[in-house]
């Protein structure tokens, strides 16, 4: 792997093109590159999406005195899947937020948001002799309420 402390600034932008064939800027944001982390930027995906594009843009600094910045520029199209026409499939993440809070997300599978959910969520622990559920209803942008 190359040397990452010549990388000035950096920055993820995604668009998506939608079935009516609008292109829409979904996120956009400095990033920073390192060698083993994720690329983490977050966006609602739109209804009708059916293409993402995801563009990386990373300006470098001079090698040398004589040399100018370098800009590097990349580009990848992510096709979605259709919505299934018969059953509806849908995922629950949990995961930390930016604040450190626990979350628990209930998204289609292009990441949609799946609002007014209700689940039944059951808790167990080796020393409960039987579960705790509760039953909850997700907001509208999927996140439990």
């Amino acid at each position: 792997m190359g040397d990452l402390s010549r990388i000035n600034s950096s920055h993820a932008t995604i668009t998506g093109e939608l079935i009516d064939g609008q292109t829409i800027e979904l996120a956009r944001s400095e990033i920073k590159i390192s060698p083993n982390d994720f690329l983490k930027l977050g966006f609602t995906v739109p209804k009708g999406l059916k293409t993402l594009t995801l563009e990386l843009r990373c300006v470098l600094k001079p090698s040398s005195p004589r040399t100018q910045a370098l800009t590097l520029k990349t580009k990848k199209n992510i096709p979605v899947t259709a919505e299934p026409n018969t059953e509806e499939i849908a995922h629950h993440y949990f995961y930390k937020n930016q604040n450190n809070d626990w979350l628990l997300q209930c998204l289609g599978r292009n990441g949609e948001p799946w609002p007014n959910q209700n689940l039944a969520i059951s808790f167990t622990h080796n020393q409960f002799h039987s579960p705790i559920t509760l039953y909850l209803k997700t907001d509208q942008d999927g996140k439990l309420i």
